[in-house]
C-alpha cells in the first residue's frame, strides 16, 4: 500500500429511496462500495468541477424501479443510490469529499429515459471523419482491428 493511501474515505452517500445524505467511511474496494449502493452492475463515475465524483449505478437509467436525485452542479438527474468522493487530479486516487453544495431529490415517478443513438459508417474513412480523431484513432484503432 502506498504512504499517501489511507484504509477508509469520507464520502456522502445520497439514498434517493430514503431521501437521505450521510457523511460515511468508504474504503478504497468497488465490491464495498457496490454492496453500499445495493447494486450487482457495474460502477460509473460522474466527475463535475476538478475534483468531485459521483459513484453511482451504470445500469441505473435502466431500471424500471428507481429513484433520482440532482446535484445542482451537475446537468443531469442520475438513478440510484450515490456516492460522492473527491478524485485527487495528479494521482486518480480517490481522497477525502470536501463537496458542499446543493442536491434535490426528485419526486416519484420521475424518470430519465435513456437516449442510445447508433450510427452506420460506410467505411474506415468515414467513421474517421465523423469522429475527427483521425491521427488518434491511426494511432489506437487500425483498421485491421476493427475487422
Amino acid at each position: 500500500m502506498e504512504e499517501n493511501m489511507k484504509d477508509t474515505y469520507d464520502a456522502w452517500l445520497i439514498d434517493p429511496f430514503e431521501e437521505t445524505v450521510t457523511m460515511i467511511k468508504i474504503p478504497s474496494d468497488v465490491k464495498k462500495w457496490k454492496e453500499i449502493l445495493q447494486i450487482d452492475s457495474p460502477i460509473d463515475m460522474v466527475s463535475w468541477g476538478t475534483a468531485h465524483t459521483i459513484i453511482i449505478d451504470d445500469e441505473g437509467l435502466l431500471r424500471d424501479e428507481n429513484r433520482y436525485f440532482k446535484v445542482e452542479e451537475y446537468p443531469q438527474a442520475l438513478a440510484g443510490r450515490g456516492l460522492i468522493v473527491d478524485v485527487d487530479q495528479d494521482s486518480g486516487d480517490i481522497t477525502d469529499t470536501t463537496y458542499n453544495g446543493k442536491l434535490a431529490f426528485l419526486p416519484e415517478g420521475y424518470k430519465v429515459e435513456p437516449i442510445v443513438t447508433v450510427t452506420n459508417f460506410e467505411d474506415y474513412d468515414e467513421l474517421k471523419q465523423k469522429l475527427s480523431f483521425e491521427q488518434q484513432l491511426e494511432k489506437e484503432f487500425s483498421p485491421k482491428e476493427l475487422h
